[in-house]
C-alpha cells in the first residue's frame, strides 16, 4: 500500500511536471508570435 501511494505521487508529480513544462512551451511560443504579429 505504501509502494503504490508512492508511485501515485511520483506519478501525479511527474505529470504536474509535464503540463508545466507544456504550458511553458506554449506560453513562449504564444509570445514569440504576439511578437511576430507586431
Amino acid at each position: 500500500m505504501q509502494c503504490n501511494h508512492l508511485r501515485r505521487m511520483s506519478f501525479y508529480e511527474s505529470l504536474r511536471y509535464i503540463t508545466g513544462f507544456i504550458t511553458e512551451l506554449l506560453h513562449d511560443s504564444f509570445h514569440s508570435q504576439h511578437y511576430s504579429w507586431l
